[in-house]
């Protein structure tokens, strides 16, 4: 595991793209950068809705070292 919830956002369900990137601005944090640095990583979701849950995960990872990161939903919106 390299990455968890630090604070929990209400549900999202309901709410436009940019209310939803206001309640999960900074939600997540890398456990172990060192883990990451250099690689590519593949995060799995169980739905895309607005993006904006892949798009803070992945400018987290990134940030930490990541060279590549890829996003694996079960179902869209």
């Amino acid at each position: 595991k390299i990455l968890r919830r630090k604070k929990y956002a209400r549900p999202l369900a309901g709410y436009g793209k940019t209310e939803r990137e206001r309640i999960i601005m900074d939600a997540y944090e890398v456990l172990n950068p060192e883990e990451i640095q250099g690689k590519r990583i593949l995060v799995y979701d169980d739905i895309l809705t607005t993006g904006s849950t892949a798009k803070n995960i992945a400018k987290i990872l990134k940030e930490s070292g990541a060279k590549e990161v890829h996003f694996y939903f079960l179902a869209k919106e």
